[in-house]
């Protein structure tokens, strides 16, 4: 087995890969993916490429037909260390981070080549075609890819334009969480937002990824305040009933809810709202597909710097501006020609329309006359103020179960929910796009280039 290629040093990975050098390089080639993750997660990416094959069935060979072939788990050597040896921390005001597990999976598979300048600029957006066909018909199965890449989208291997698309290990299947989904609502949707947030490279991340990790951060520092705030007015009670166990314990939780009530709402509402949609895909693969041509076109060090910058900190601005996000074409990818920017300038605009108007969808649970709207879980938590908790249940457990009972079956994380029409339409209507300019002739920029 010999090692495969690396990511440029922008980019931080735990993963190596092998190859197997003595089969043919022009046919699929034994390959071992050696990552470091949860130890929860150690099977997940070959559980995920069998199921993908089963749920395409017959189909696969038409419609994923450079799909890895998984073969199994390696088994590690006698002696090797196959953990970490110890739960880490980053600072001393960071939190721990766990320990981690080797993952060692064997697969079947092309080999992709990392796209450069050897790629002509319409052939690029004709790779990028290809990948917005391919997350679409994940995206029908119920898979999120989540993790584009310059070191995932790749160039197949002898030909010029052939898209292959490697590392399945960050795909979700619907809209639970990759580990047995929490059976709390609220805890699952918290959850869930915090996996997505762990899942992307940094620059390609969707916009809303931002808001998601801020609400889900805000969820957990507003639940530890409302469980302090009720362990104190539980000790103010049983201090005035004279030191005497009583059933104000319910009601000290109650009101501490109460006055946090609406952090809790706005909290769990934008982890909900802003967690990975199958539309968010197409948004990263925008910032790719940038960066990409940026580096295509000869962009330098410096540029590669600032432009690496501006995706990680002004993304929010640029992507929710058009003035911004022609800017950057401007500032980064000028040899690309007009055509293309305005290609790119079409694309976000018909990627951020449909996203502006699933999030109004996505919000209507929440809002005035929704199953999770505030003037609902007011109601629905003044049924607690009388009941009696059980004796042996600590004052943090029963708050914790009443604020999960609000939003439980409101409708807020429906599972198995499909691509929606809006996204589906939105994914179509970027394919014509790319494939309009794709196969158009040259464009500025390649007048002689040749093939």
């Amino acid at each position: 087995m010999r090692p495969l290629d690396v990511r440029s040093e922008l980019f931080g990975a735990r993963t190596a890969m092998f190859y197997n050098a003595g089969e043919d390089r022009k046919r699929p080639v034994h390959m071992i993916k050696m990552s470091w993750v949860a130890p929860r997660l150690t099977s997940h990416e070959l559980v995920t490429l069998r199921n993908i094959r089963k749920a395409f069935g017959e189909s696969l060979e038409s419609e994923l037909p450079l799909l890895p072939q998984p073969i199994g788990l390696a088994k590690q050597p006698s002696g090797f260390q196959g953990t970490t040896s110890d739960t880490t921390q980053t600072s001393s005001a960071a939190a721990n981070f766990p320990a981690r597990h080797l993952c060692a999976l064997v697969t079947r598979q092309h080999r992709g080549d990392h796209i450069g300048r050897q790629v002509l600029p319409r052939y690029l957006v004709r790779i990028h075609q290809q990948l917005a066909e391919v997350l679409l018909k994940l995206a029908e199965k119920g898979y999120h890819y989540r993790d584009l890449n310059d070191g995932n989208v790749r160039l197949l291997r002898g030909s010029k334009s052939k898209l292959y698309l490697a590392d399945y290990g960050n795909v979700r299947k619907h809209f639970s969480i990759r580990e047995e989904r929490n059976p709390s609502d609220a805890a699952a949707t918290i959850d869930r937002a915090k996996d997505d947030t762990r899942s992307a490279t940094p620059l390609f991340a969707p916009s809303c990824y931002a808001i998601a990790k801020a609400a889900s951060e805000e969820w957990g520092l507003a639940v530890a305040s409302v469980v302090e705030r009720a362990e104190q007015l539980s000790r103010r009670v049983s201090k005035a009933a004279g030191g005497r166990v009583t059933s104000g314990s319910l009601r000290a939780s109650v009101d501490a809810i109460l006055e946090n009530l609406e952090d809790l709402h706005e909290a769990l509402r934008d982890s909900n709202v802003h967690s990975h949609r199958y539309i968010d895909d197409m948004e990263s693969a925008l910032y790719l597909h940038l960066w990409t041509m940026a580096l295509n076109r000869g962009l330098s060090k410096f540029g590669q710097i600032e432009l690496s910058r501006k995706l990680r900190d002004d993304k929010t601005a640029i992507w929710t501006k058009g003035c911004r996000w022609e800017l950057l074409l401007d500032e980064h990818c000028k040899p690309a020609g007009r055509r293309w920017k305005i290609l790119m300038g079409k694309l976000r605009k018909v990627v951020y329309e449909a996203r502006q108007a699933l999030t109004a969808e996505l919000l209507k649970p929440f809002e005035a006359d929704g199953r999770a709207s505030i003037e609902t879980l007011r109601a629905d938590l003044e049924k607690w103020r009388f009941k009696e908790k059980e004796n042996d249940m600590a004052v943090a457990d029963a708050t914790v179960m009443i604020i999960d009972s609000l939003w439980q079956g409101k409708g807020i994380l429906d599972d198995k929910s499909g691509l929606q029409d809006i996204e589906r339409e939105c994914y179509n209507e970027c394919i014509r796009l790319l494939y309009k300019v794709g196969h158009s002739g040259h464009s500025k920029g390649e007048k002689n280039d040749k093939g």
